[in-house]
């Protein structure tokens, strides 16, 4: 060996910031789509709620009820099962893109999972969060427009977050899902299924419904449950149940993804 030569020594895998993959990850995730979606959603379920509450005014009036007459009526329907589909689309797409382009293998052999991962939870948490908190608006709006009293609103605040982890959840189980299934056609198709399987379990087997993750929407925003809409215990209950599967779908999916023959 002379002098002039230069031993290179193998470099580790440059570090990736949870920041820097969050933003990445933004990337994959068809925003307006999602977007354009929820305000759709969030209309129609003031539709729903508004005019269920002029339709049956005197008896509402009669009960009180102001602002649980317009949320409850129009969340029924729309966090049993469109708004989680909503999400188990959008975040269909974003998975079926890492297998099409062959993102998972290249993250893979560089040992970036588990930032990759990380990214795509925190992108989720984004996407549930502004759709509970567009839902929330509009809900907002329709109770001033009717002339209800805005100090009533905390407990809708609460619900609305507690929404929002539901839908945390949902989107992480689809990422999830996504280990088994590689392109958007299956993965929504599961995720479908699934979101039947979480309404029809509201109707007919509430308990399991309250820790099954494709009806955690449903159960945060206590539409099925308006005996408890206001009690802490059981926002914090379903919090714990939406946090877990977070959680849980989070180590799993680095697993699978780390362990998987590509």
């Amino acid at each position: 060996m002379t002098a002039n030569t230069i031993v290179r020594m193998p470099t580790a895998p440059r570090r990736v910031g949870l920041v820097t993959a969050w933003r990445a990850e933004r990337l994959k995730v068809r925003r307006s789509w999602f977007l354009g979606g929820v305000i759709f959603l969030a209309l129609f379920a003031q539709v729903l709620g508004v005019g269920n509450y002029l339709s049956n005014q005197a008896t509402f009036e009669s009960q009180g009820a102001t602002w649980i007459a317009i949320w409850a009526q129009g969340a029924v329907l729309v966090t049993s099962i469109f708004l989680p589909l909503l999400y188990v689309v959008v975040l269909a797409h974003a998975s079926a893109l890492e297998f099409q382009a062959r993102g998972w293998q290249r993250l893979a052999a560089s040992d970036r999972v588990l930032p990759a991962v990380l990214g795509k939870a925190l992108v989720s948490l984004e996407l549930a969060l502004t759709g509970l908190a567009i839902y929330l608006l509009a809900a907002v709006a329709s109770g001033l427009f009717l002339g209800f009293d805005p100090s009533q609103l905390a407990p809708f605040v609460a619900r609305a977050v507690c929404g929002a982890l539901g839908a945390w959840a949902i989107a992480t189980v689809t990422l999830l899902l996504s280990t088994w299934f590689r392109t958007f056609a299956a993965i929504a198709s599961v995720g479908l299924v699934a979101v039947i399987v979480g309404m029809v379990s509201t109707v007919v087997l509430p308990p399991l419904a309250g820790v099954y993750p494709f009806a955690l929407i449903t159960y945060g925003m206590g539409a099925r449950d308006l005996s408890g809409f206001g009690s802490p215990a059981s926002m914090i209950g379903t919090s714990i149940v939406c946090l877990f599967w977070v959680g849980l779908s989070v180590l799993i999916t680095t697993v699978r993804i780390r362990r998987r023959e590509w």
